[in-house]
């Protein structure tokens, strides 16, 4: 975002000199600081001004743009704590959908990235970067539908395939892909499949109708 408003005012500064002239440490925490509203982009605006000479651009009108710019585009149904509305996107590795326990992570210009609180790339993140966590919550308005990907672990039989698609149809549920793979040295099936829902409640309840099928020993969502 930072850079793509430098470009756009002709500026020359570089990160190091903004994140100076704000009294930011390092570069990275001034991406932090703007990506989760604690620094205006009017601030940003008035340091730019100071470092070097900017076409005439008053900052509450500069600030308005953006905004405008920023509401037109395409968000998720989820609000950024303290912040309001501000660009977010699901992440692909763990999929949340309403329901779940969800988190923010701060992406340098590209907002808030969405994940399940147990996503393994939230546990797994390194303590240095604890400090691009922020909190984040399901808003009033959800999308119809959801991705996620669920696993069915069962012994393999004929017409398994066709039982669990059986079941998913019956459900109304839209797949989307759907994989199977087959050890023969374990009589196992693995199935993986990538289907939408509206929800967690429904999801829990298409994975109960899959877990009562015939040889199924686990239905379960997979973390990412």
């Amino acid at each position: 975002m930072l850079e793509k408003e430098l470009k756009r005012l002709a500026a020359h500064s570089s990160f190091e000199s903004l994140a100076q002239q704000l009294k930011f440490g390092k570069v990275e925490d001034l991406f932090v600081a703007l990506g989760a509203g604690e620094l205006k982009i009017s601030q940003v605006v008035s340091a730019l001004q100071a470092l070097e000479p900017l076409p005439n651009l008053e900052p509450a009108l500069y600030t308005n743009k953006l905004r405008a710019r920023f509401k037109s585009r395409p968000q998720e149904a989820v609000s950024v704590a303290g912040v309001g509305n501000m660009l977010c996107h699901t992440a692909k590795c763990c999929r949340p959908i309403p329901g779940d326990e969800i988190i923010g992570y701060i992406v340098a210009g590209r907002g808030v990235s969405v994940h399940r609180q147990d996503c393994q790339n939230i546990l797994q993140a390194a303590e240095k970067n604890r400090n691009r966590l922020i909190e984040v919550s399901w808003g009033a308005e959800a999308r119809p539908h959801y991705v996620v990907d669920i696993a069915v672990d069962a012994y393999d039989r004929h017409g398994l395939v066709r039982d669990v698609g059986a079941v998913l149809a019956a459900d109304q549920v839209n797949i989307i892909t759907f994989k199977t793979i087959s050890d023969k040295k374990t009589n196992m099936a693995h199935l993986r499949i990538a289907v939408e829902v509206p929800g967690l409640p429904f999801l829990e309840r298409v994975l109960s109708h899959i877990q009562q099928l015939p040889n199924v020993v686990d239905c379960y969502r997979l973390k990412g």
